[in-house]
């Protein structure tokens, strides 16, 4: 294991020790259709609630404080696989490890007069310690217009359905979009919306599914000396392979997610840390 990689597993592994009383659960993570081949990712999620919505008594303790831990390889120039680790904090309740996540994101290509980009994302998680969360897989579309430096917008629906001792009825649907505008320097400001129905199948009144959204601020640097490398007109996937290997590249992201309904808390504070190298 190279000293660089060695490193990026320790950052990884102290920020999840240091953000409030170390916890997790499912993140609220906005899926990217982008795959480069022989690049590696290190990701942090990490949310916390406030103003939680009352629940039923089947269903357990709300979450108070949620992480994810995610370790990603391009094994193919279409074809990404991530291995993720989430644990969570109920109410009132201890930190405890709720699952393990493999994801797969398979590039599908690209439309250039729309400047869209689209993937298949798969994946599937399985509960585990004390969270009593369901296995699921999930399975669904990514599609992203423009780019960081122009501006973009990504559009995530995926359909999950849960199995295993205490898998729910019916198919959910869950959608995620970001809408980013870069600013002056290394800042980009930004938006992003989650929302989810448990069974749509079923589907219950608009206040009692799941909606929140609000405003982000993201800081990325480090690839200044990657755009210099290779030759011009390089893409981002020939150059790493022409240079020898690409600079890491470091994105933070914060920001605080507004509940639109009565099944949503208040506020959700979202703070995502991911380097790439």
């Amino acid at each position: 294991m190279t000293l660089l990689l060695r490193a990026t597993l320790l950052v990884a592994v102290l920020l999840l020790a240091a953000w409030p009383p170390r916890p997790a659960y499912a993140q609220l993570n906005v899926q990217s259709p982008g795959v480069t081949k022989g690049e590696w990712e290190v990701e942090t999620h990490s949310t916390f609630q406030t103003g939680l919505p009352r629940t039923d008594a089947d269903d357990g303790p709300p979450v108070r404080q949620g992480h994810e831990l995610e370790i990603g390889y391009g094994v193919t120039d279409f074809w990404q696989f991530e291995l993720g680790m989430t644990a969570q904090r109920p109410v009132d309740g201890s930190f405890e490890a709720s699952g393990i996540e493999f994801e797969n994101t398979f590039e599908l290509g690209t439309i250039p007069r729309w400047s869209a980009t689209f993937a298949l994302f798969a994946t599937l998680a399985l509960g585990v310690g004390g969270a009593d969360d369901p296995d699921a897989a999930e399975l669904g579309p990514i599609v992203q217009f423009g780019d960081d430096k122009s501006g973009s917008l990504i559009l995530n629906g995926f359909f999950e359905k849960t199995f295993g001792e205490n898998r729910d009825k019916g198919l959910g649907f869950e959608y995620a979009a970001q809408l980013r505008l870069p600013l002056a320097g290394k800042f980009a400001l930004g938006a992003e919306l989650f929302g989810e129905i448990e069974d749509i199948d079923n589907a219950p009144s608009f206040e009692d599914t799941e909606l929140r959204a609000g405003p982000m601020l993201y800081l990325s640097f480090g690839d200044d000396d990657d755009k210099a490398k290779g030759k011009p007109g390089d893409d981002d996937k020939d150059k790493s392979l022409k240079s020898g290997g690409k600079d890491p590249e470091i994105e933070i992201g914060a920001g605080v997610l507004l509940g639109a309904t009565d099944a949503t808390p208040d506020y959700t504070f979202k703070c995502d840390f991911e380097i790439t190298f």
